[in-house]
């Protein structure tokens, strides 16, 4: 990454020891992580739609609401996410992003946001954030809807400690409200979703990934994931964004390569 003319952002836990990576390159140059680089939200963030569904859901979801999720997270809808949304708020749009972005902020996730739906032209509920207010870096990130390579990380990690530790940030933020079930039923959710790049291309076949990937034309290209491994579990997620055009071909190789490299390092090859 060092001849990289951009920014690449990562974000890694090792699951078993909680040892962490994070680092924020710029032009090859390491820049601060605290606090850490706004980047559009995409569809990254309907993990936080995912854990937010489940947080309100009692005595388990209804057939027609698990369809909701299945083609909002493994089908990837914009449309069917928006009304997860509505779902979340009793019906209300409205209230669907006031609850969500109120459970962000009780997680800690202070640089995460939805200000509106997918695919709006309403004016967006913007908010200022530690991470899209610092004055050396900006990506320009999506009015409607921003986060981090950490807080998705540390989303993720609060799943997976839900789902096979019993701990964690989902657990000690809401006590009560989430079950070691349904952080099950969320890193399934996010196992259907395959793309077979970015950080699945970096990985054997077969190797289970619970991961959501965002781009779009031109813009950053990011994936956030649980990828379970014989040598180790680990969260990885990663950005990459250039200020005139982030082309695709180029990037998602490079970003395929430092998803081997990380499987290697947690799978090394024996001599």
């Amino acid at each position: 990454l060092k001849d990289f003319q951009g920014l690449f952002s990562l974000y890694l836990v090792d699951l078993e020891s909680s040892k962490r990576l994070h680092v924020n390159i710029l032009n090859g140059k390491y820049i601060p992580n605290n606090p850490d680089v706004a980047y559009s939200g995409m569809s990254i963030m309907k993990i936080a739609i995912l854990a937010e569904f489940y947080r309100q859901t009692t005595g388990g979801a209804l057939p027609y609401e698990l369809d909701l999720v299945k083609k909002a997270i493994s089908e990837s809808s914009n449309w069917t996410s928006n009304l997860l949304i509505e779902w979340i708020g009793d019906m209300s749009a409205n209230n669907g992003l006031y609850r969500l972005n109120n459970t962000l902020a009780e997680l800690g996730l202070e640089n995460s946001f939805m200000g509106g739906m997918y695919d709006t032209n309403d004016p967006p509920g913007f908010r200022y954030t530690p991470a899209n207010t610092r004055t050396d870096i900006n990506t320009y990130p999506d009015p409607y809807m921003q986060t981090t390579s950490s807080d998705i990380g540390k989303l993720l990690e609060g799943i997976y400690r839900c789902a096979h530790l019993q701990d964690g940030l989902l657990l000690e933020t809401f006590a009560g409200q989430y079950t070691t079930e349904e952080c099950l039923d969320m890193l399934d959710w996010l196992m259907e979703n395959r793309s077979g790049v970015l950080i699945e291309a970096g990985v054997p076949e077969g190797t289970p990934v619970a991961h959501k990937h965002g781009w779009a034309e031109g813009e950053p290209i990011g994936d956030a994931a649980v990828v379970f491994t014989p040598s180790a579990n680990y969260v990885l997620v990663y950005y990459v964004w250039q200020p005139e055009y982030t082309y695709w071909d180029v990037n998602s190789t490079l970003l395929a390569d430092i998803s081997r490299a990380t499987y290697n390092y947690f799978n090394p090859i024996a001599p």
